[in-house]
């Protein structure tokens, strides 16, 4: 799930719009478009409203949610999903983790991080993040040292699934472009394309 700003022309008026596009993976692993709709912001009332339009075209037996940690989609998951599980996108905790990371040290940094998720089971996961944790405050990153302890946890729900579904479910921010051909693989080529 992710919200997508855009500029619009409406009656000669330029306004950001959001469009909340909902991306699945089914149980053979293979991505799948379920719907977009534009809503006016990313607060509740706007993913609780998507997830309704959603559950009313039959999306039934949702096992897991991958998004950005907008609070707005936690809270209506809670409500009209509540049997999911929550998955925070690795991608979008990377960059709350680099926003609190001097530049030069950001690519260091970046292999650190996906050293954890590149890990074999949750607890080695948890173990490596362990060990992140405290290499980063040797290297006087106590900002993103925080980061990391106070969120790896949400970004380890993928764990719970089967690990030959691991690479597209930890994360709502696939590389679109693949072998020469496009494949629906994120929001953002959703919105692009107007599917």
């Amino acid at each position: 799930m992710d919200g997508i700003y855009l500029r619009r022309n409406w009656g000669g008026e330029y306004e950001n719009v959001a469009v909340l596009v909902a991306i699945a993976v089914n149980e053979d692993g293979y991505r799948e478009v379920l719907g977009a709709a534009e809503g006016m912001k990313e607060d509740k009332a706007s993913w609780v409203s998507f997830f309704q339009w959603l559950r009313g075209r039959g999306l039934d037996g949702v096992k897991l949610v991958v998004g950005d940690k907008c609070l707005g989609m936690l809270e209506a998951v809670g409500e009209v999903f509540p049997e999911a599980k929550y998955q925070r996108c690795t991608v979008h905790f990377y960059r709350n983790v680099f926003s609190v990371t001097p530049r030069a040290k950001v690519k260091l940094v970046a292999k650190m991080l996906k050293a954890i998720h590149a890990q074999e089971s949750k607890k080695a996961a948890r173990e490596k993040a362990k060990a992140v944790v405290v290499q980063l405050r040797e290297m006087k990153l106590k900002e993103a040292a925080k980061k990391v302890e106070a969120g790896v946890e949400e970004t380890l729900t993928y764990c719970d699934f089967p690990s030959e579904h691991w690479t597209r479910i930890r994360t709502n921010k696939e590389t679109p472009f693949r072998r020469g051909t496009w494949s629906v693989t994120s929001p953002e080529v959703v919105v692009r394309f107007r599917l």
